[in-house]
């Protein structure tokens, strides 16, 4: 089915209020004339080959709540006038072309409470009063070219329960050593693949109790695997391939969480007990259907590996 955007919005549709043409051809752009459906909350409208750049008069509907565009070939700038969308929630704009900044007026929609522009082309830093949003649960910024350091003390202070930051320029800093522990800090998902982490794995994260996937691939952490890993009362994922580990591991240890079953290194590990230095992989398969890292270019392969799979769908709600 073929859709003629400007020919749909030329009239007002004053009225509308839920609109999906996900996976239909439209080819073309988003129209200026969209503002026109000012009672629209829901627009959805994934693989549709939409081109050309999101208009600054999307900002004009006052009641949209969710706005999801995903794989698409929209390019340009985030509008800077996006702070005028004050019902927004959710915004999803993953495996698209857009460029530029984050624009800090995105901290500006309070409500807002997903936050996913991963497989982009977007440059410089994430805006750190973005981690300050009240509402905001998932952010999601992986496989950009952003850059820019980003201290765990400003991640620990968030309300996230999902944030994957990796395949960036970026680098995340550990400078909580000597910080006092934010319990209210309690994320299921952390994903920092590539992020430049550099030491032990932080300390803090044995207070994370309702951690159930941690991704710390490919960075330069080093020393011993700690033992509190395996008493993560939810932890079911777990990738720390591609660092400088070294020390034993207990087999008991892994046992006693059940990760034996599920992660293939600590499997192998029980007849020789010794983790030797650059451990090749270490990553659990919460279920048989979880995919496991794909570190290459099948962005497919990236984006299941990071979204949630559905046997965990339960545990994660």
């Amino acid at each position: 089915m073929t859709i003629n955007l400007v020919s749909m919005f030329s009239a007002s549709w004053s009225k509308l209020k839920f609109l999906d043409i996900s996976f239909s051809h439209v080819g073309g752009t988003l129209p200026p004339s969209l503002s026109n459906s000012t009672s629209l909350t829901f627009f959805q409208a994934d693989g549709c080959s939409i081109q050309g750049s999101i208009p600054s008069s999307v900002t004009k509907l006052k009641k949209l709540r969710i706005l999801v565009l995903n794989d698409n070939n929209i390019t340009g700038q985030l509008p800077v006038s996006m702070s005028s969308l004050i019902s927004l929630q959710y915004l999803s704009l993953i495996q698209n072309g857009l460029r530029g900044y984050i624009p800090t007026s995105i901290c500006k929609i309070l409500s807002l409470d997903y936050l996913n522009v991963q497989w982009n082309e977007l440059t410089g830093s994430v805006p750190s009063c973005i981690l300050q949003l009240p509402k905001l649960s998932y952010l999601s910024v992986q496989n950009n070219n952003l850059n820019g350091n980003m201290p765990l003390s400003l991640i620990q202070k968030s309300k996230l329960g999902m944030l994957s930051f990796g395949i960036n320029g970026l680098s995340v800093e550990n400078d909580v050593q000597h910080q006092p522990i934010l319990q209210t800090f309690q994320p299921m998902l952390l994903e920092f693949t590539s992020c430049k982490m550099r030491g032990e794995i932080p300390e803090f994260f044995s207070n994370l109790t309702s951690l159930v996937i941690l991704i710390l691939a490919n960075n330069s952490l080093s020393g011993d695997i700690p033992y509190w890993l395996f008493n993560l009362p939810d932890l079911s994922v777990l990738d720390l391939s591609m660092n400088n580990f070294e020390g034993v591991i207990l087999c008991s240890e892994a046992q006693s969480r059940g990760l034996e079953k599920a992660v293939d290194f600590i499997r192998q590990s029980c007849s020789a007990q010794l983790i030797e230095k650059d451990v090749p992989g270490l990553h659990g398969l919460g279920c048989s259907s979880w995919p496991g890292p794909i570190l290459d270019h099948d962005k497919l392969g990236i984006r299941a590996w990071f979204m949630v799979p559905e046997c965990l769908q339960n545990r994660i709600g």
